[in-house]
């Protein structure tokens, strides 16, 4: 990887963590629930999918980095904190 991509690497992943630390500061850490988000950043903190009695995914986020593979192709790593899946029909069973 170039000087070029690697400098473009670095500010990207800058601008990325301070989204991340406003969205992490923006999101409830002691409710269980989901929080209505404000803005579209807070989903680099947490996202929920359902309804606040019945979630059937939710996730929180670790600081996302964007990697070069090469100078035109490129991979967002999200790290998942802590997370939750329900199935479908997984109380039948």
């Amino acid at each position: 990887m170039c000087n070029l991509a690697s400098t473009s690497a670095y500010y990207i992943n800058r601008q990325l963590e301070t989204l991340w630390q406003i969205a992490t500061a923006s999101v409830p850490s002691d409710s269980p629930e989901p929080s209505t988000p404000d803005t579209d950043y807070t989903l680099l903190a947490q996202i929920y999918v359902g309804t606040p009695e019945n979630v059937s995914f939710c996730a929180t986020f670790g600081t996302p980095q964007l990697k070069f593979l090469c100078n035109h192709a490129a991979v967002l790593q999200l790290l998942i904190k802590s997370g939750h899946y329900q199935e479908d029909g997984c109380d039948n069973m």
